[in-house]
Parts: structure tokens; sequence; C-alpha cells
């Protein structure tokens, strides 16, 4: 019951009362590995890294070969500065799942930002030969490719990820993952002085009729985009109008 209630709330984006709802059903079932994994969800939708990994731990630790636990933990891992350890876990999830395309993929995105290039491009090659028509592993690997000079080869997956997203301009400029990394955090600290700014105000019962001029209303949510990439190709089309729009949210 409470495990039902937990579902329809995170499916609400209800995620407060999911966490609730979960924690009720973990309350009655300590062993229930799916109550935790789901609160860890949760909680990884709310920003509590630390938590959801947490949460992911005593999942993986009642039920070990389940991927989706290891790669969520992962995706936890790495927004929680801790890509290193992000990778253990996609190994892992590799081995559980070989024929999974992306496992290699989402491996294959945090060894780019680590600075395993070469590993990255093998795990694209592996991640397009189970599934030719992704888009994403095709336009990212030809970022790493012309990152190193292969600027031919970058080419031909530009161009094939183009042919597998014909309603999107075929000129865009492809974004360079580290630099996607890069730009997302430099706004996060124009939000924080922007945030702090607005405290001020409050403390000092100062009535703000405008916001400052550079104040965003809808902040990046990074995080859920990074693991919609991860786990949907569909995503593609809306990632990219998320780079775009200076990680903007429509």
């Amino acid at each position: 019951m409470h495990f039902q209630k937990g579902l329809e709330h995170a499916k609400n984006k209800e995620y407060v009362q999911a966490i609730e709802a979960f924690s009720k059903a973990i309350e009655e079932n300590a062993q229930d590995a799916a109550a935790f994994y789901n609160r860890g969800l949760a909680r990884y939708k709310q920003s509590e890294y630390k938590l959801a990994i947490d949460d992911f731990n005593v999942a993986n630790r009642i039920s070990p070969d389940n991927a989706d636990i290891l790669s969520d933990r992962a995706v936890a891992k790495h927004m929680n500065g801790q890509s290193r350890a992000a990778i253990s876990d996609f190994d892992k999830a590799v081995v559980l799942e070989p024929e999974n395309p992306y496992r290699y993929s989402s491996r294959a995105f945090i060894k780019a930002h680590t600075g395993d290039v070469f590993g990255a491009i093998k795990d694209y090659e592996k991640a397009i030969e189970l599934d030719p028509e992704d888009s994403i592993a095709h336009n990212n690997m030809g970022l790493l490719q012309e990152r190193i000079g292969l600027k031919k080869d970058a080419e031909k997956n530009f161009k094939r990820a183009d042919e597998l997203n014909a309603d999107i301009d075929s000129n865009y400029q492809k974004p360079d993952v580290n630099q996607i990394l890069e730009d997302y955090k430099k706004q996060q600290e124009q939000e924080k002085k922007e945030k702090e700014q607005l405290e001020v105000y409050a403390k000092q019962k100062v009535e703000v009729k405008t916001l400052p001029k550079n104040t965003k209303f809808k902040p990046a949510e990074y995080a859920g985009v990074l693991k919609e990439v991860f786990t949907k190709k569909e995503i593609f089309r809306e990632f990219l109008s998320f780079i775009f729009n200076g990680f903007k949210l429509k």
C-alpha cells in the first residue's frame, strides 16, 4: 500500500511525499530492495545525492545483481563528485548486462569527464555496435574523435547523428562534454550569488519589486537531464535544446 502510494507520488513528481511513503514501506519491510531503490530515486530528484547513494547501497546489498540499481547509484555518485567510483558501478552493470548499449554509453560519458578519452571512445563504439541507431553515441563519439584530431571519423559520426535526428538542424554546433559540465558549474555559482543577494534583501526587510537583472526563474535541472541522457535516447532532442538555450528549461 505505502509502496504503491510512493510510486504514484513519484510519477506526479511529488518527491517529498514519495520519500515519506517509501520510508513507511521500509518500516514494514526492511528487506524491500524496491522501496530503498525508489526512495533513492526520489532523493536523487531532490538533489539529495548522498542520501540517494545510501539508499542505493542498501538496495544493492539486498539485490546485488540488479544493473539498474548499480547504474542509478553510479549517476548519483557522479553528481556527488565521485566520478571514478561511478565508473566502477558501471563496470559491474556492464558485466550484468553486456548486451545493453546504454550501460556502455553511460560509462563512456563518465570516462570522458574523467579524461579517459580513448576508454570513452571504445565504450561508444561498443554501444553503437549494439545499437547502430543510437544518435547520442554517434554524436558524443564524434566529439571525442574531434578532440584527438580524428576529424574525418568525427564528421562521419556527426553526419550519422544528424541523419538519425533529421528534424534537428544539421548545422548546429556540437557541444563538448567537458564544456557542458564546466558551463553548468559556472551557472550554479552565478545562481548561488543571486540567491545570496536575495537573502540579503530579505534580511534587511527591503521590498523587492523587481528581481535582479540576471535572475533565472527556472534554473537548469542538469541532474535530471543527465540521468535521462544516460537511460533514454529519445531525450536527445530535448537535451540539445537544453544546452543551446543556455541550460534553461522552457
